[in-house]
């Protein structure tokens, strides 16, 4: 995946513009250009010297890191600013945010409603930026989907190693199968070919990938997807996790 432009979103707080300083670090490996606009921290008003402040900023990414930065002079006070912002870009960095909100609790939380809208990949940040990422877990669910996702694995750093991952759901299944009266043989035949057929597609996500395989692994795991995927990143000390 060819990164030529980041938009980096902050509400201008030293805990918000960590997302600017890893989407500066991000511009720097890829030669980008680094784009930041300003989003008001849910349930605050807009911050009177926002535009000076975020001109200031925009001034510091670029000495500091020596990448060509534009300041969005529209600030993203709704999604749909963001979204028609991102239009424009190869990749999105936002800071990671738990909103407590009736919107959140029908209709999800910002980055889950903004991944609605948004047609580029989204990194969301949670750590300080102290340098490049060193490991990258890429979840996969075998869908069309994935292949984009080894793909954006592979470009955040050239450096990373990138481990793939998938949960077999098939234990998930097997109670269902046992209330059925099936028999423990035929379950255990099952078993074995839901591993068989997921090795067969971790190679194919391997083998379609361009990347050097000294820093790549596979792993199959079992169990709820989302669960396993995040004991995996906390097992593998994986600093950026995708999920598709």
């Amino acid at each position: 995946m060819n990164i030529q432009s980041i938009l980096a979103v902050t509400d201008l707080s030293a805990h918000g513009n960590r997302t600017v300083e890893r989407a500066a670090l991000l511009a720097v490996e890829h030669h980008a250009l680094l784009k930041i606009m300003y989003a008001p921290a849910a349930g605050s008003n807009a911050l009177v010297e926002a535009a000076s402040s975020l001109a200031q900023l925009c001034a510091e990414m670029a000495a500091r890191h020596g990448v060509l930065v534009k300041k969005v002079a529209q600030s993203a006070v709704r999604l749909e600013d963001l979204a028609e912002e991102a239009r424009w870009v190869d990749l999105l960095v936002l800071n990671h945010v738990h909103e407590r909100s009736a919107t959140a609790l029908f209709c999800g939380q910002p980055v889950e409603r903004l991944l609605r809208l948004v047609h580029c990949p989204v990194l969301v940040t949670r750590l300080p930026a102290r340098g490049r990422y060193r490991r990258v877990l890429a979840a996969v669910d075998f869908t069309p989907e994935a292949k984009n996702l080894v793909r954006l694995a592979w470009t955040l750093d050239s450096a990373a190693e990138v481990e793939l991952f998938h949960a077999l759901v098939s234990l998930l299944h097997e109670g269902k199968l046992r209330y059925a009266s099936v028999s423990e043989e035929a379950i255990k035949a099952y078993r074995h070919d839901c591993l068989r057929y997921a090795r067969g597609r971790m190679r194919c996500l391997t083998d379609s990938s361009d990347a050097r395989h000294s820093r790549l692994r596979s792993t199959i795991g079992h169990g709820d997807p989302a669960r396993q995927a995040s004991g995996r990143q906390h097992s593998g000390r994986a600093e950026v996790r995708g999920m598709t």
